[in-house]
């Protein structure tokens, strides 16, 4: 045959489960662009395996059963039966060649394999998981199958019976309680109009289709009991149990190699995350070291699970990626570190000219592996990021040359930094008697500027970590203090970004707001009043203004090159550590908030030897330089330098980035 027949609920136990021939399943819908990227590759495919296989598409919107009896999470989705059995199954847009081996290893095999066994067959139970297979997910929550089921009966929000599943020898035991234990999380978007998807694919994609940001449809809660069952953990089993909330579409077991991989040595010392107190700058102060990691920024902690996982994903889907990032000075060096030699995967990371440490750009511009692209924009980070996402907008830009993104915005990132803030709570609660630790209220102070790092504890404040306040720190570049303090959003332009001692944060449109604004308005009211923001260039949220301290906890100040500057001699003279000025703004405003009777928890963003001048400057003197530093100084840099526009950046895409 030569191309796929399509087939229905009604006419797929007679098509599929009745053929002579294998069977190739196509798991589809018409609004799915890597879906229909797929369509010709499969009739291809068909027409070369003529009547030896049998190709079908099921239209997984107009018929729901068979899908969600398949256990379809994401489309497209091709499942591979021989006599009934589903031999093999797997997901996503690939070449031909790897579409067609995909099917000829099935062939050669006897019996399909335990691990690769669909975990019951649609004629043996009516009801599997729901999971995130896009747009069906909202015909699965009305269906009768699932409605006429109540939350006491032994099917819940469609899981058939457990017995059912281990007498038939699809689940083992810790899956079956696993799936017992959570539904699958789907990520829709901020603007409302992108299908419901699972956490690889929105990995993967950056931006939203519709030019929002992707969100979690539901968060789990994380009860007292939960968090003390932690405790024991190790920063790297922890980060299995918190990302693994938001991963329900990685296998547990391929999500602990992951994590064990990304924050093993030698890439990070033990602990991961150190927690000291700095009673002697201040009682109750406690800095929470984000910052061991190979660029020594707090953007490791997120950019090395990424490093691990995104070239997982791509080699499941037989698929390329290329990044396209803007970074005020870290985000750029954690990223191009995480996936610098990695095969499948190139980056290509914009950066304000003249605007970042001497060692920031040292990190970035003296890697020199083929997959790493650095691009200086004459501009401020602002221009950069317009720019990513002007590229990211353009949808059919995006899809021809395989572009994503792991910026603030990529939510495995947010995934992984939610990872240290239950981590440092558990650790400050290790010395309080075990009796008073459930609901031990902690504040956090957060240094922030694109808004990712507090996002990520606003979620796990949301799911149930004791977080009583959550502390947002600015520098000159106050937008986001301006706007938690009066309820006005007004971001600036390029030109009214001022360049900082703490240049990082020298940011003036924070991108990750949008999730918070979302959540904080509700989706259907937050799409008119964003229209707002794009019209007029501010959004006035006054009437929100009680809720953003009573109902989320947010505070904020703002802290000055003087502040910083006396914020880095106090803690170096009282505590003999030596902070970097982003970590002296959060200090400087921990100190004018903090309220006794609750420990403040100061975020340090990087260690302080990428910042010498402003040290120096504190401390009247030049701190020692780390031979590695002093080193990596003296290497050769490589870096093209464009115009703020799109031409110079599509062209440098067009020729450099990974086709295959």
């Amino acid at each position: 045959m030569s191309e796929a027949l399509a087939v229905t609920d009604a006419t797929f136990e007679e098509e599929v489960l009745k053929s002579d021939v294998p069977v190739v399943i196509d798991f589809w819908a018409e609004w799915c662009g890597p879906c229909r990227q797929m369509a010709p590759i499969v009739d291809e495919v068909a027409a070369d395996f003529g009547d030896k296989v049998k190709f079908v598409k099921v239209d997984v919107d107009a018929n729901p059963a068979t899908a969600r009896s398949y256990g379809v999470r994401s489309i497209p989705t091709f499942a591979v039966m021989r006599d009934g059995e589903v031999f093999h199954q797997f997901s996503g847009s690939r070449p031909k060649a790897s579409f067609k081996s995909e099917v000829e290893k099935v062939l050669a095999c006897r019996r399909p394999p335990a691990s690769r066994r669909l975990p019951i067959r649609r004629r043996s139970c009516p009801i599997i998981l729901l999971g995130a297979m896009g747009g069906a997910g909202v015909v699965y929550e009305r269906s009768d199958d699932v409605s006429r089921h109540r939350r006491g009966s032994s099917v819940v929000r469609g899981l058939c019976p457990v017995e059912s599943l281990r007498n038939r020898g699809g689940f083992t035991a810790r899956d079956t309680a696993r799936r017992q234990h959570m539904q699958h999380t789907q990520y829709i978007s901020t603007r409302g109009q992108m299908a419901p998807s699972g956490f690889m694919d929105v990995l993967l994609a950056g931006l939203a289709p519709d030019g929002g940001l992707a969100v979690p449809d539901r968060l789990e809660s994380l009860t007292a009991d939960r968090l003390e069952s932690w405790r024991p953990l190790g920063y790297a089993d922890l980060a299995t149990e918190i990302i693994g909330l938001f991963a329900t579409d990685v296998p547990r077991d391929d999500l602990a190699a992951l994590t064990r991989a990304a924050y093993g040595e030698p890439r990070f010392p033990q602990p991961v995350v150190p927690v000291t107190a700095l009673g002697d700058v201040a009682d109750g102060l406690v800095l929470v070291g984000l910052s061991e990691g190979p660029t020594m920024a707090f953007k490791d902690l997120a950019m090395q699970f990424l490093g691990q996982a995104i070239p997982y994903v791509l080699a499941k889907q037989g698929r390329v990626l290329n990044i396209l990032g803007a970074t005020s000075g870290d985000t750029g060096s954690a990223a191009e570190h995480a996936f610098r030699g990695q095969e499948g995967v190139s980056v290509f990371m914009l950066s304000p000219a003249g605007r970042m440490s001497s060692v920031q750009r040292a990190q970035m511009y003296t890697l020199q592996d083929a997959n790493i692209h650095n691009i200086a924009v004459r501009g401020v980070f602002d221009d950069c990021q317009a720019l990513v996402k002007a590229l990211s907008n353009d949808a059919d830009f995006k899809e021809a040359h395989h572009l994503g993104a792991v910026n603030s915005i990529n939510i495995g990132r947010i995934a992984a930094q939610a990872v240290y803030y239950v981590w440092s709570w558990l650790r400050v609660t290790d010395a309080v008697e075990e009796g008073a630790r459930a609901g031990y209220r902690v504040d956090v102070c957060v240094p922030s500027g694109n808004f990712g790092n507090i996002y990520a504890g606003f979620l796990a404040r949301s799911m149930g970590v004791p977080i009583r306040r959550l502390i947002l720190a600015t520098n000159e570049n106050n937008v986001l203090e301006e706007f938690f303090t009066t309820g006005v959003y007004r971001p600036r332009s390029a030109t009214d970004t001022l360049a900082t001692s703490s240049p990082s944060m020298d940011i003036s449109k924070a991108s990750n707001l949008e999730r918070f604004i979302w959540a904080l308005l509700g989706p259907e009211v937050f799409v008119q009043r964003w229209a707002e923001l794009e019209a007029t260039g501010t959004l006035d949220l006054r009437d929100q203004l009680s809720r953003l301290e009573e109902e989320f906890g947010f505070v904020a100040g703002r802290s000055s090159h003087a502040d910083r500057l006396e914020a880095i001699r106090t803690v170096k003279e009282r505590s003999g550590r030596l902070i970097d000025p982003h970590t002296a703004d959060g200090i400087t405003v921990a100190l004018r908030t903090m309220e006794p009777g609750f420990p403040t928890l100061v975020m340090e963003t990087a260690k302080a030897a990428k910042f010498p001048q402003t040290v120096a400057e504190a401390l009247g003197k030049d701190p020692e330089t780390p031979d590695i530093i002093a080193d990596l100084l003296t290497q050769p840099q490589t870096v093209e330098t464009i115009d703020n526009e799109e031409a110079p950046l599509r062209a440098l895409i067009e020729e450099r980035a990974l086709t295959s």
